[in-house]
């Protein structure tokens, strides 16, 4: 499995903190020996009863700054030898990532060291990858070791010197000011630790946003080396943003983003009658209604019943159902984006992510979850079971056949999304062998998967092309994968080939011009292109791939890498 390297926590920050709290010691030893000067110096010119009590006060005061100066430096000295370790953490891990690197093993982002292979290596390249591999581990196991003792020595740490604010005198009256809500001291005990909660959040999210923006690698590493109240804190305050960052496990993806998705259908259906009643005030006032306000509501209406469908897809739980909701948002680009997985992707031995095409949108996510359904029995039938279905409806997808399908924006503004959720499937797989994940485009989904395998990478064994516009390359080999792991399946029926493009100098047999050339990229079903074609019904339309058999079966056979590495058996 791949070596994560990630480290979260950052040594200059401790120190930093660690110098300001060095600070503030200083200035209550000040306070102290002002103090104790001031009660020594009130001996000669205070004398009787009051003068006593002044100098009781004040020495009971001066003990307590002198204990809270050594408080003080003892979280210095922890968070200073924190900072330390941590820093030797960091370069046992760049220690790691040279020793792989240096023996020819990959990485994917900065983050992960890739295990050997996959593909057939000589003997003694082989034998140097394993051992570099070895070693990587190795090192990697020793620096997680240190890091788990340094944060086990700052707890300790700050929880003896948190226990030492106990044997400071005045300890008792700030309780009993804390047992009074409603008294001043309270008010402000309450403050400051709100004030404190806060900024603790906040520096969990900052790094989470650290890690988030450095890739999957990254966020899973931090996501694992976090305690369970930051976790908490997170998915309480910021559930968009876990449920649907790459990187975090699929189980938590899918508990965050249920809990989006019934307020998301709460605040569309407070929309949508507060949208109602403006129109009706408008009606009565000037004796018509805002068009722009009825579309608007057309619209939200339609993410409302996809809401509703999706929710009686994914059931009550994913316990219950098998399903998983690993993204959403209601009304992204007015029209609603999902992705739903039948299957924890986590435990999978394959994988399979289908790009939907044109038209795709929250509102019909759900029949190609059923495709998709279709497909994952049938690979459960031949694998005996542990396999998961994606549908990866996240991307803004032309609403027209003609002329928005004409236009490569949409692909090239999705390509990159899509590769970063197919590095997250294999970031949190769970296991000592990774799973075999296959990226199955459809229709101007296939656009995508395509310009996201010859850009990002689509972290996949195989890619699958069905009823393609073509994939924005000329040639299998620019895919990423082995040419013989490129599959595409094109009906004799399917109206991709009939349907003429916007400029009418390439109107044609095909959808985008040319019979050899389409919009974007040779046609992958061509053998100028070099991967392999699917067997197909020839009487099957552009949508009937997974209900007719042979390209049906094929599916399920690459999927579980049951095809005898062959043309997929019809």
């Amino acid at each position: 499995m791949p070596l994560n390297i990630f480290v979260s926590g950052d040594p200059g920050s401790v120190r930093a903190t660690a110098e300001a709290v060095r600070q503030l010691a200083t200035g209550v030893e000040d306070n102290a020996t002002g103090w104790h000067q001031t009660r020594s110096r009130s001996e000669a010119d205070w004398e009787g009863q009051a003068g006593d009590g002044f100098r009781a006060k004040a020495g009971t005061t001066a003990r307590d700054a002198d204990a809270l100066d050594q408080l003080f430096l003892g979280i210095n000295r922890a968070l200073t030898a924190f900072a330390d370790d941590l820093t030797t953490v960091k370069a046992r891990m760049d220690q790691a990532r040279q020793v792989g690197t240096g023996g020819g093993l990959k990485m994917m982002g900065s983050t992960l060291i890739l295990e050997p292979g996959p593909m057939p290596l000589p003997p003694d390249e082989n034998k140097r990858q394993q051992a570099a591999y070895k070693e990587a581990r190795e090192t990697i196991e020793q620096a997680r070791r240190m890091e788990k003792t340094a944060h086990e020595r700052l707890n300790a740490a700050l929880k003896a010197n948190a226990n030492g604010l106990g044997h400071i005198s005045s300890a008792g009256t700030w309780a009993q000011a804390a047992a009074a809500a409603t008294s001043p001291a309270a008010m402000a005990l309450a403050k400051a630790a709100t004030v404190m909660d806060d900024r603790a959040v906040n520096a969990t999210k900052g790094m989470f946003e650290k890690a988030a923006a450095t890739g999957p690698a990254a966020v899973g590493g931090l996501w694992g080396s976090m305690t369970s109240a930051q976790r908490a804190d997170l998915m309480d305050r910021y559930p968009h943003m876990v449920g649907n960052t790459n990187g975090i496990p699929s189980a938590t993806r899918d508990v965050a983003n249920r809990s989006i998705l019934a307020s998301q259908r709460q605040a569309i259906s407070g929309k949508i009658s507060a949208l109602r009643n403006e129109m009706r005030e408008d009606f009565e006032r000037h004796g018509h209604s805002d068009t722009a306000k009825g579309k608007q509501i057309n619209e939200l209406s339609d993410a409302l019943s996809g809401i509703d469908s999706l929710q009686g897809k994914l059931g009550t739980s994913a316990d219950a159902s098998n399903y998983y909701l690993l993204g959403i948002d209601s009304t992204a680009e007015h029209r609603g984006q999902a992705i739903i997985a039948n299957g924890n992707p986590d435990h999978a031995d394959n994988t399979m992510t289908l790009v939907p095409g044109t038209f795709s949108d929250l509102g019909d996510a759900t029949d190609y979850v059923e495709q998709n359904d279709k497909v994952l029995d049938r690979a459960n039938e031949l694998s005996g079971g542990k396999n998961a279905a994606i549908t990866w409806a996240d991307y803004e997808s032309p609403n027209h056949l003609l002329p928005n399908a004409a236009f490569s924006g949409y692909a090239e503004n999705a390509h990159g999304d899509l590769s970063n959720f197919q590095e997250g499937l294999r970031v949190t797989h769970e296991g000592e062998t990774p799973s075999h994940n296959t990226l199955v485009g459809h229709s101007y989904g296939s656009t995508v998967a395509g310009e996201a395998a010859a850009n990002g990478g689509s972290h996949a064994d195989d890619v699958v092309f069905l009823g393609s516009p073509g994939v924005g390359v000329d040639d299998a080999s620019e895919l990423g994968v082995p040419s013989d792991h490129v599959w595409a399946a094109k009906s004799e029926s399917d109206v991709i080939d009939w349907t003429p493009s916007t400029n009418p100098l390439d109107w044609g047999p095909t959808v985008f011009g040319g019979t050899d050339h389409a919009r974007y990229g040779v046609d992958p079903t061509d053998p100028t292109f070099g991967g392999q074609v699917m067997p197909t019904d020839p009487n099957g339309g552009h949508g009937d791939y997974w209900d007719k058999a042979p390209s049906r079966e094929s599916m399920a056979r690459i999927m579980t890498g049951t095809n005898g590495g062959g043309a997929a058996a019809p």
